[in-house]
Protein backbone atom coordinates (compact mmCIF):
# COMPACT_ATOMS: atom_id res chain seq x y z
CA UNK A 1 0.00 0.00 0.00
CA UNK A 2 2.74 2.46 0.87
CA UNK A 3 4.23 2.28 -2.65
CA UNK A 4 0.81 2.90 -4.21
CA UNK A 5 0.00 5.76 -1.86
CA UNK A 6 3.35 7.41 -2.53
CA UNK A 7 2.96 7.04 -6.30
CA UNK A 8 -0.66 8.23 -6.39
CA UNK A 9 0.12 11.20 -4.13
CA UNK A 10 2.57 12.43 -6.75
CA UNK A 11 -0.10 12.29 -9.48
CA UNK A 12 -3.06 13.42 -7.32
CA UNK A 13 -1.65 15.50 -4.45
CA UNK A 14 -4.98 15.96 -2.61
CA UNK A 15 -6.12 12.33 -2.87
CA UNK A 16 -7.74 10.66 0.13
CA UNK A 17 -7.19 6.96 0.63
CA UNK A 18 -9.81 4.66 2.08
CA UNK A 19 -8.70 1.46 3.77
CA UNK A 20 -11.29 -1.27 3.89
CA UNK A 21 -11.17 -2.81 7.33
CA UNK A 22 -13.50 -3.97 10.06
CA UNK A 23 -12.85 -5.69 13.38
CA UNK A 24 -14.50 -9.08 13.83
CA UNK A 25 -14.49 -9.93 17.54
CA UNK A 26 -15.53 -13.55 16.99
CA UNK A 27 -12.41 -14.23 14.88
CA UNK A 28 -9.12 -14.24 16.87
CA UNK A 29 -7.14 -13.25 13.76
CA UNK A 30 -9.20 -10.14 13.08
CA UNK A 31 -10.55 -8.92 16.41
CA UNK A 32 -8.25 -5.88 16.06
CA UNK A 33 -8.16 -5.84 12.28
CA UNK A 34 -8.45 -2.05 11.95
CA UNK A 35 -5.21 -1.59 13.90
CA UNK A 36 -3.48 -4.45 12.08
CA UNK A 37 -4.25 -2.90 8.68
CA UNK A 38 -3.48 0.72 9.55
CA UNK A 39 -0.28 -0.01 11.47
CA UNK A 40 1.38 -1.06 8.18
CA UNK A 41 0.70 2.28 6.48
CA UNK A 42 3.44 4.90 6.61
CA UNK A 43 1.78 7.90 8.34
CA UNK A 44 4.23 10.30 6.69
CA UNK A 45 2.44 9.64 3.39
CA UNK A 46 -1.02 10.82 4.51
CA UNK A 47 -2.51 13.06 7.17
CA UNK A 48 -5.67 11.02 7.86
CA UNK A 49 -6.59 7.34 7.74
CA UNK A 50 -10.02 6.83 6.19
CA UNK A 51 -11.56 3.53 7.26
CA UNK A 52 -14.13 2.40 4.69
CA UNK A 53 -16.52 -0.29 5.84
CA UNK A 54 -19.80 -1.99 5.00
CA UNK A 55 -22.35 -2.56 7.72
CA UNK A 56 -25.59 -4.36 7.02
CA UNK A 57 -28.16 -3.99 9.72
CA UNK A 58 -29.66 -7.47 9.64
CA UNK A 59 -32.61 -9.12 11.30
CA UNK A 60 -32.46 -12.92 11.03
CA UNK A 61 -35.68 -14.67 11.95
CA UNK A 62 -33.92 -17.97 12.62
CA UNK A 63 -31.81 -16.42 15.40
CA UNK A 64 -34.66 -15.43 17.67
CA UNK A 65 -34.91 -17.48 20.82
CA UNK A 66 -38.42 -16.29 21.64
CA UNK A 67 -39.98 -18.01 18.64
CA UNK A 68 -40.94 -14.87 16.72
CA UNK A 69 -40.69 -15.23 12.98
CA UNK A 70 -40.91 -11.50 12.36
CA UNK A 71 -40.79 -8.21 14.16
CA UNK A 72 -43.96 -6.31 14.93
CA UNK A 73 -44.32 -2.79 13.51
CA UNK A 74 -43.20 -1.33 16.84
CA UNK A 75 -40.24 -3.70 17.11
CA UNK A 76 -38.96 -3.08 13.59
CA UNK A 77 -39.10 0.68 14.09
CA UNK A 78 -37.21 0.41 17.40
CA UNK A 79 -34.73 -2.20 16.13
CA UNK A 80 -31.99 0.31 15.30
CA UNK A 81 -32.19 1.88 18.77
CA UNK A 82 -31.24 -1.45 20.31
CA UNK A 83 -28.66 -2.71 17.78
CA UNK A 84 -26.75 0.20 16.24
CA UNK A 85 -24.33 0.87 19.11
CA UNK A 86 -23.51 -2.83 19.46
CA UNK A 87 -22.85 -3.11 15.73
CA UNK A 88 -20.52 -0.12 15.85
CA UNK A 89 -18.64 -1.53 18.85
CA UNK A 90 -18.34 -5.03 17.32
CA UNK A 91 -16.83 -3.62 14.12
CA UNK A 92 -14.49 -1.22 15.93
CA UNK A 93 -16.18 1.82 14.41
CA UNK A 94 -17.53 3.36 17.62
CA UNK A 95 -16.07 6.60 19.01
CA UNK A 96 -14.07 4.93 21.78
CA UNK A 97 -12.40 2.48 19.38
CA UNK A 98 -11.52 5.26 16.95
CA UNK A 99 -10.14 7.36 19.84
CA UNK A 100 -7.90 4.42 20.77
CA UNK A 101 -6.79 3.94 17.16
CA UNK A 102 -5.85 7.59 16.85
CA UNK A 103 -3.89 7.46 20.11
CA UNK A 104 -2.01 4.28 19.27
CA UNK A 105 -1.26 5.26 15.64
CA UNK A 106 -0.64 8.96 16.21
CA UNK A 107 -2.75 10.05 13.24
CA UNK A 108 -6.35 11.14 12.58
CA UNK A 109 -8.84 8.41 11.69
CA UNK A 110 -12.14 9.11 9.96
CA UNK A 111 -14.91 6.76 8.85
CA UNK A 112 -16.55 6.18 5.50
CA UNK A 113 -19.60 3.93 5.66
CA UNK A 114 -19.59 3.08 1.97
CA UNK A 115 -22.31 0.46 1.92
CA UNK A 116 -25.15 -0.11 4.35
CA UNK A 117 -28.81 -1.03 4.58
CA UNK A 118 -31.41 -2.82 6.69
CA UNK A 119 -31.89 -6.47 5.70
CA UNK A 120 -34.13 -9.34 6.68
CA UNK A 121 -32.79 -12.85 6.18
CA UNK A 122 -34.31 -16.27 6.37
CA UNK A 123 -37.63 -15.49 4.68
CA UNK A 124 -36.83 -16.29 1.08
CA UNK A 125 -36.61 -13.72 -1.67
CA UNK A 126 -39.68 -11.50 -1.85
CA UNK A 127 -41.15 -12.75 1.44
CA UNK A 128 -39.45 -10.31 3.80
CA UNK A 129 -42.09 -8.69 6.03
CA UNK A 130 -40.54 -5.20 6.08
CA UNK A 131 -38.25 -4.88 3.05
CA UNK A 132 -39.88 -2.83 0.25
CA UNK A 133 -42.17 -1.19 2.78
CA UNK A 134 -42.05 2.27 4.33
CA UNK A 135 -40.80 0.68 7.53
CA UNK A 136 -37.65 -0.34 5.67
CA UNK A 137 -36.88 3.28 4.84
CA UNK A 138 -37.77 4.46 8.35
CA UNK A 139 -35.45 1.85 9.90
CA UNK A 140 -32.63 3.09 7.64
CA UNK A 141 -33.32 6.71 8.61
CA UNK A 142 -33.11 5.84 12.31
CA UNK A 143 -30.06 3.64 11.78
CA UNK A 144 -28.18 6.33 9.85
CA UNK A 145 -29.22 9.02 12.31
CA UNK A 146 -27.68 7.01 15.13
CA UNK A 147 -24.49 6.38 13.15
CA UNK A 148 -24.19 10.11 12.49
CA UNK A 149 -23.87 10.75 16.22
CA UNK A 150 -20.34 9.34 15.84
CA UNK A 151 -18.19 12.45 15.17
CA UNK A 152 -15.68 10.40 13.15
CA UNK A 153 -18.15 9.52 10.37
CA UNK A 154 -17.55 11.66 7.28
CA UNK A 155 -19.29 9.69 4.52
CA UNK A 156 -22.36 7.46 4.60
CA UNK A 157 -23.92 5.74 1.62
CA UNK A 158 -27.05 3.66 1.37
CA UNK A 159 -26.45 0.51 -0.64
CA UNK A 160 -29.10 0.30 -3.25
CA UNK A 161 -31.96 2.71 -2.82
CA UNK A 162 -33.76 0.54 -5.35
CA UNK A 163 -33.12 -2.46 -7.54
CA UNK A 164 -32.03 -5.39 -5.36
CA UNK A 165 -34.73 -7.46 -3.73
CA UNK A 166 -32.76 -8.02 -0.53
CA UNK A 167 -31.64 -4.48 0.15
CA UNK A 168 -33.81 -1.99 -1.72
CA UNK A 169 -35.42 0.74 0.29
CA UNK A 170 -37.85 1.44 -2.56
CA UNK A 171 -39.33 -1.09 -4.98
Amino acid sequence: CNTWIDSLNKMIPDAKFGFTAKDRPSDPRSKDWNYQVLSHIDPSLIDTFYLAWHEYFTFKDNNLSNGLDSLSAEQVLAFSQYRTQALMEESGMDSLSIDQLESSLGIKVRLWLTESNFREKGYGSGNEPWVFKWAHTLVNVQYFSEILTNPYVEIMMLHSLMGYNSTSAIN
